[in-house]
């Protein structure tokens, strides 16, 4: 088949390991992938073989003239593949991708968080519920990576029940459990690459720089205990990069925060580390927990959509972060109780490679069937205008 995928933007996050994933699997199926993706977007970052296409006009605030453009763009571009499948990511390519995909297209949204909801403000999550009901009708299946994320759809009135698969976020649990019991040696080495001190205790952090994200809740919630010993790794980049660093100078805490910016590998951090600490307002399933479970580390976190999915110890704050340092608190004080891994085989990568190829082979079969009777249709057509008979004989 030829597979289209379409995503607002493409950096390094949790949606963008998803759909690299789904790109490899498509492709070892000896499917043609072509990604389109807005200019917010490390192009390099796919699989070799992936046709790769930057549109400007397609960016992640709203803007109805850029809009328009990737609208038409998109339409342009889809023409001229003549893809089998469209398979949209992301709010706004979420939109636009479904509204220009063509007729004979198989059409899959993937769901990585909620487009809408009681976490966005109130006229932009009213617009996107609506773009949200139009688009449903144009799209076949569903992929969400969390349950409750499907269920605030289906609850919403967007499409039917039978439309949604479950797809969890492939990690590679193996790699994560093999850092539980750290080597201290090991564990030592990790924390004074970045200056730490390795008889102090040790917060992780892994996120995004941006503002749904709440990296500076979190460092404003702990500047008591990062003053008297406590220390805090961030591990991640974006936009509130210069403006996180701004406030880490304001608490006076620059000797115990430490941002060494994005990293591929994080499991070593996970192993080092004595309990993670997320924040984050939107989520689908973060896939930082299941890391951090994976690795048997303590996990805090505030209340979010979908956190609670995710088998292992938790221990929740309030979704505005009240109590987010007693939590970091008691999380430290407590001895750790790793998850047994076993309970999370949704996660793994054998796991979630089959429920693609599952996926991808309904829909070829599904598309096979929509040719039948689109075929079908078109010979009943003719020959009633050849015989002058009802279209229906």
């Amino acid at each position: 088949m030829r597979i289209v995928h379409i995503a607002t933007r493409h950096r390094h996050g949790g949606a963008e390991r998803n759909l690299i994933h789904a790109i490899e699997v498509a492709q070892r199926e000896g499917h043609s992938v072509t990604a389109v993706v807005g200019e917010e977007s490390r192009s390099g970052w796919f699989p070799s073989g992936t046709n790769v296409v930057v549109l400007p006009s397609l960016v992640r605030q709203p803007s109805p003239r850029r809009d328009l453009m990737a609208l038409r763009a998109l339409k342009g571009i889809l023409k001229d593949a003549a893809p089998d499948v469209v398979w949209t990511h992301q709010s706004k390519a979420g939109v636009l991708g479904r509204l220009a995909a063509p007729p004979r297209a198989v059409v899959i949204h993937s769901l990585h968080m909620p487009s809408f909801g009681p976490e966005y403000p109130l006229v932009r999550g009213r617009v996107y519920l609506a773009a949200e009901r139009l688009c449903a009708r144009k799209t076949d299946i569903f992929v969400s990576v969390g349950r409750e994320l499907a269920d605030r759809y289906v609850g919403a009135d967007i499409g039917r029940p039978e439309q949604y698969r479950v797809i969890r976020s492939p990690v590679d649990i193996d790699r994560f459990v093999g850092e539980r019991g750290l080597q201290e040696t090991r564990r030592r080495e990790v924390l004074r690459r970045h200056a730490l001190d390795p008889d102090r205790r040790v917060g992780l952090v892994i996120s995004a720089l941006d503002k749904r994200k709440r990296v500076d809740l979190i460092l404003t919630s702990l500047a008591a205990p990062l003053r008297r010993g406590l220390q805090v790794i961030v591990l991640g980049d974006g936009p509130d990069r210069e403006a996180l660093e701004r406030l880490v100078a304001t608490l006076g805490v620059q000797r115990a925060v430490h941002l060494p910016g994005f990293v591929e590998d994080v499991a070593p951090y996970l192993g080092a580390a004595d309990v993670l600490v997320h924040a984050s307002t939107i989520e689908g399933v973060p896939q930082t927990i299941v890391q951090a479970h994976a690795a048997g580390l303590p996990v805090v976190a505030t209340e979010a959509l979908g956190i609670r999915e995710v088998p292992g110890p938790l221990l929740l704050a309030h979704a505005n972060g009240d109590g987010l340092a007693v939590r970091v608190a008691e999380a430290l004080r407590t001895p750790r109780s790793p998850v047994d891994s076993r309970l999370l085989a949704e996660w793994t990568l054998p796991v979630v490679e089959q429920e693609h190829l599952q996926l991808l082979r309904d829909v070829s079969g599904s598309r096979a069937a929509r040719l039948d009777r689109s075929t079908e249709a078109t010979l009943r057509v003719r020959f009633a205008r050849v015989t002058g008979s009802g279209s229906d004989e």
